[in-house]
C-alpha cells in the first residue's frame, strides 16, 4: 500500500480542505423513484444507490458521488466519487460499522470501524483506515485556537 503525498489517501493535496458546504448537492435515487425488481444490493445487503450532483458554481473535489446506503441501518457501504468528466477517481468501502453510546445524544451512534480507500486512477495506490476507539467527550472549548496550537508546538 502507498500514500499520497501529505493526506494519507494517494489523492489529490487539499482535495479534503474543499468539503461542501450543507446544500451543495442534489441527488436522485434508483431505488427510491424507480421500482427495480428485485430491490438493489450490495452483496447480502439490500440497499438505497444514490446519486448525488454538485450544484453548479460549487467547488468541491468530486462534482458527482453515488452511494450505496444500508437500508436496515442507514449507514454507507459504499462511495464512488467521479471527476466532471464522467471517470470514477476513487472507491470507498465502509466493510465494517460500530455503535457506540454518545452522552450528548443519550443514544447509541453509528461509527465506521474500518475504511478502505482505492485510487481509480493510480490503482497500486489505497489506504485503510482502520478506528481502533473512539472518544465522544466534548472538546476543549480552546482547542485549535491559535493558542493552543503555540503551546503544542514548544
Amino acid at each position: 500500500m502507498t500514500r499520497g503525498p501529505g493526506n494519507g489517501t494517494g489523492g489529490r493535496s487539499g482535495s479534503a480542505s474543499r468539503v461542501p458546504t450543507a446544500g451543495a448537492r442534489t441527488s436522485t435515487s434508483r431505488s427510491l423513484w424507480r421500482n427495480t425488481t428485485p430491490p438493489p444490493k450490495l452483496g447480502k445487503f439490500d440497499v438505497w444507490e444514490l446519486e448525488l450532483h454538485v450544484k453548479p458554481n460549487t467547488d468541491v473535489a468530486f462534482p458527482v458521488v453515488k452511494l450505496w446506503v444500508d437500508e436496515a441501518s442507514g449507514n454507507v457501504l459504499k462511495r464512488q466519487e467521479f471527476a466532471l468528466s464522467g471517470r470514477l477517481m476513487r472507491t470507498l468501502y465502509y466493510p465494517r460499522w460500530q455503535k457506540l453510546y454518545s452522552e450528548s445524544k443519550k443514544a447509541e451512534v453509528w461509527y465506521p470501524g474500518e475504511i478502505r480507500i482505492y485510487d481509480e486512477v493510480e490503482k497500486e495506490n489505497s489506504t485503510i483506515v482502520v478506528l481502533k476507539s473512539v472518544d465522544l467527550r466534548p472538546l476543549e472549548a480552546n482547542i485549535f485556537t491559535k493558542a493552543w496550537l503555540e503551546a503544542k508546538s514548544r
